[in-house]
């Protein structure tokens, strides 16, 4: 196991992880059917981010054979806090694959450019971004939910 994957730090991400997905079928994130985002999708995301030996890969290998453009600003969020770095760069690949992006590479911010210059994320990106950020805090998913209108992209909330 990588040194980084022992500290505290990368404990509690892992923990986190762990936890989004006990909480990924939480009737909250279900009670608006026409906004909530694919369960799937979602528990496919958060599993990038779990310590178990097959998960990730099991994980790319879905968001692989099921991409959709609406996945990249997904992708991007959750990147920063995948805890293996082959697996972080394994999920950016398959973003520069699927944008025809190659010139990219690791850079965060780079990706984090050209997706502002994009068009606005899905409707489904704040319940994603409240699924992730609410197992840090549960005020979160108050804070990205989409019952009123939002004065800032969500996109650009990092």
């Amino acid at each position: 196991m990588p040194a980084r994957a022992a500290s505290p730090g990368w404990r509690f991400i892992r923990g986190l992880a762990l936890a989004a997905l006990l909480l990924a079928g939480h009737p909250s994130f279900a009670a608006d059917e026409a906004q909530a985002l694919d369960e799937s999708v979602r528990v496919r995301f958060l599993g990038l981010l779990v310590g178990y030996p097959d998960a990730p890969a099991l994980a790319l290998e879905w968001l692989d054979a099921n991409w959709r453009d609406e996945f990249v600003p997904m992708a991007l969020e959750i990147v920063r806090f995948i805890p293996q770095r082959s697996t972080a760069r394994a999920l950016l690949a398959l973003v520069a694959r699927e944008t025809g992006e190659k010139d990219l590479g690791d850079d965060w911010s780079a990706w984090m450019r050209r997706q502002w210059a994009r068009t606005a994320p899905p409707p489904s990106f704040a319940a994603f971004k409240a699924a992730v950020y609410s197992n840090i805090d549960p005020r979160f998913e108050r804070y990205f939910a989409t019952s009123y209108p939002a004065l800032i992209e969500c996109g650009q909330l990092v």
